[in-house]
């Protein structure tokens, strides 16, 4: 299977590796996780992110792609690197095939230190699930970007920005590229598609809702500083990162609560606080 349009007319030398190592960051490299996710899983289909589970892909590199993937975790998160890039590509197909049409928005984090643009593009397959069948039915549009240098910049681009993807219900690639071509650096998370809560009110309550925790790296025992518009009860969920559920705190309704993770091991977790309206999240450090 061959990129769309990025390949034509262009022959194209570089092989393309598929590594899952230990990265050696460097000064330019980020040191700050992205930023988490706000909106609720039910709204949400996710490729890459610790905060939802995540869809299947087939693949992160595909064989036609121009550079090097690696993963790594930054401040406990889960990160994917492209290095030595010219173009990637990432499909979900076959059985992978994402169904966007009732997605508003295509999401991600991107962190690069040397490049000037970053281009996003979607390919659908069409009614025929097929790249290029017959008849061709594939519709696909990028959109470029100038991203801050050495900063996590977050795009949340509305579906209808990708103005010539006409058909959204078989998408099965997701191609980036930009400049400089061949040695940009870029490293991405939180890829997903979105839409609006349903939920009455929920925007606004997110927007004035918090949730603070302390000590955080902890020992064992964590403070949680809960600041809602009116008083609502919450269930606390851990996972660990591989996503799984750890540990669960059925009731709190105090605005300071104290709970208890002596049991867990030392280690990053993802603490959730679900209540009423809302999703809250927080990355917390076990460490004794």
């Amino acid at each position: 299977m061959k990129k769309s349009t990025l390949l034509k007319n262009r022959v194209v030398l570089t092989m393309a590796t598929t590594l899952t190592i230990a990265f050696n960051a460097n000064a330019q490299a980020p040191t700050t996780a992205a930023p988490t996710p706000t909106a609720a899983a039910a709204d949400v289909i996710s490729m890459y992110s610790d905060a939802y589970t995540n869809v299947g892909v087939d693949t992160w590199l595909t064989s036609w792609s121009a550079g090097n993937t690696s993963t790594l975790q930054i401040a406990g998160n889960n990160t994917r690197v492209y290095t030595n890039l010219d173009f990637v590509g990432i499909e979900t197909t076959s059985l992978n095939l994402i169904n966007a049409t009732a997605m508003t928005k295509f999401n991600i984090n991107v962190y690069t230190p040397n490049m000037t643009q970053v281009r996003i593009k979607l390919v659908d397959f069409g009614a025929n699930g097929i790249y290029q069948g017959s008849p061709n039915d594939d519709k696909e549009h990028e959109v470029t970007y100038t991203p801050v240098q050495n900063a996590w910049n977050s795009y949340s681009i509305a579906l209808s920005d990708f103005t010539n993807l006409t058909t959204r219900a078989r998408i099965a690639q997701l191609i980036l590229s930009g400049f400089p071509t061949a040695s940009g650096t870029l490293y991405i998370d939180n890829v997903y598609f979105s839409k609006p809560s349903q939920t009455t009110g929920l925007n606004e309550l997110k927007s004035e809702s918090s949730l603070d925790v302390y000590p955080n790296p902890n020992t064992g025992f964590v403070t949680l500083k809960i600041d809602h518009p009116t008083s609502q009860a919450s269930q606390v969920y851990v996972y660990n990162l591989v996503g799984e559920l750890v540990k669960t705190i059925n009731t709190i309704e105090s605005d300071y609560t104290t709970i208890d993770l002596s049991d867990l091991s030392n280690g990053f977790y993802q603490l959730k606080l679900n209540s009423e309206n809302t999703t809250l999240s927080k990355k917390i450090i076990v460490q004794r």
